[in-house]
């Protein structure tokens, strides 16, 4: 099916007939979400279903079920060193897609503190960490009020926003906002966001019964509530990082926490094809019909899954190489090398290669009833050898020698 947008240029003549046989269509969804073009005319939101949407959306559930075998691939103990860097990525990304600079490394620094309960609420991105934590632990819902698209928008863009871009209405801004085209040197607005609190609110209101009708499949509803968070633009500033963020919270519902943080590394790949989605759909010429933005959604989700996949073959080739290059120099291994080759592996790989305490190592290790003289015998050899490299003496920290690799 060609898309309204592309009519308008190929068959202007028919443009008119093709967009009322499609709203009219006995097949189509009309969106029930308060929505104006540009000349602030009311108009339909409406998605029309077609075999392209339907494929799309059985390659993104294969391709979840082939991402949970290959995590399921990893050692239980170890596949928090996996939510780290998965983590680490998809915040990254985020912050790269708005033109925010972050430390991979300081964000892998608070991730693992998150993760060890040592919550970091006085580093940088320790409150959006959090809320990443509860979203892989299953332990945050989607929203149901303004209030909770509130506390959302809180902790994920927390300390990152300009005093004077800080929401001043109870909820959301109160004052207009607009969209400028990315790059233009002319400051060229491309969208508005909706006018005055109240109608904020009721469209977010609206949105959040959207997310609860049963009648399209979920990934569809999430791409239109995806487009109509950002056509609404709630907040003066932060509303691509939370758009995405609360996809994710909905794509956790039905899929693996790997697809639900696909969608931000995806729309990194692919920026221009996610930006474009957007400008296409605002445009007065698409008569509110999302087909394009849904298309595009989901095929920004396939490319940050088929990124997944690249990520996971990559380090299992690594893990595998360096596994048996340590392996020739300890010559011999027993459960306890095995425990602590994976370990340091895994901090490499999936945690930067940063530094870790030894004591926590033997902690680690006396769950399973490896003897604490044997640990550190065994960790002192290794530092003999340059396996491992003492960073820190008080307390005593280690990295793996990279140059034995």
């Amino acid at each position: 099916m060609e898309y309204l947008y592309k009519i308008y240029y190929k068959y202007k003549d028919q443009y008119e007939s093709v967009y009322k046989s499609r709203i009219n269509n006995e097949v189509v969804e009309k969106i029930a979400l308060p929505y104006k073009i540009k000349q602030k005319i009311p108009i339909s939101l409406y998605f029309l279903p077609s075999i392209k949407t339907m494929a799309l959306v059985e390659a993104i559930k294969k391709n979840d079920q082939i991402l949970m075998v290959l995590a399921e691939g990893f050692k239980e103990k170890y596949k928090e060193y996996l939510f780290i860097d998965l983590i680490a990525n998809d915040l990254e990304a985020s912050n790269l897609l708005e033109g925010i600079e972050s430390n991979k490394d300081e964000i892998i620094y608070s991730t693992k503190k998150i993760l060890e309960e040592k919550k970091p609420n006085d580093k940088r991105f320790g409150k959006t960490l959090n809320s990443y934590r509860l979203l892989l632990d299953n332990k945050l819902n989607p929203p149901k009020t303004n209030e909770d698209i509130r506390k959302i928008y809180d902790n994920i863009t927390s300390g990152e926003i300009e005093k004077e871009n800080l929401p001043d209405g109870k909820f959301h801004r109160k004052g207009p906002v607009y969209i400028q085209k990315a790059g233009s040197v002319s400051g060229q607005v491309i969208h508005q966001g909706v006018s005055g609190e109240d109608e904020i609110g009721y469209n977010m209101e609206c949105m959040i019964d959207f997310m609860a009708e049963p009648d399209l499949p979920s990934l569809i509803k999430i791409a239109i509530s995806h487009y109509y968070f950002a056509y609404t633009h709630p907040f003066y500033d932060g509303n691509g990082r939370v758009g995405r963020f609360l996809s994710a919270i909905y794509l956790k519902k039905d899929y693996s926490y790997l697809t639900a943080l696909s969608l931000s590394k995806g729309s990194l790949i692919e920026r221009t094809t996610y930006y474009k989605a957007f400008d296409k759909t605002n445009d007065p010429i698409s008569k509110g019909e999302v087909n394009f933005f849904v298309d595009s959604f989901l095929e920004l989700i396939i490319k940050g899954q088929e990124n997944i996949f690249e990520y996971f073959n990559k380090v299992t080739e690594n893990l595998i190489e360096h596994f048996k290059k340590i392996e020739n120099k300890l010559e011999a291994m027993d459960d306890l090398d095995l425990n602590l080759v994976d370990i340091f592996l895994m901090n490499k790989y999936f945690a930067a290669n940063q530094t870790m305490e030894r004591n926590d190592i033997i902690l680690d290790l006396e769950k399973d009833d490896q003897p604490v003289s044997r640990i550190k015998e065994r960790l002192d050899y290794y530092q003999e050898i340059d396996l491992i490299k003492a960073v820190k003496k008080r307390p005593l920290m280690y990295v793996l020698n990279e140059e034995i690799l």
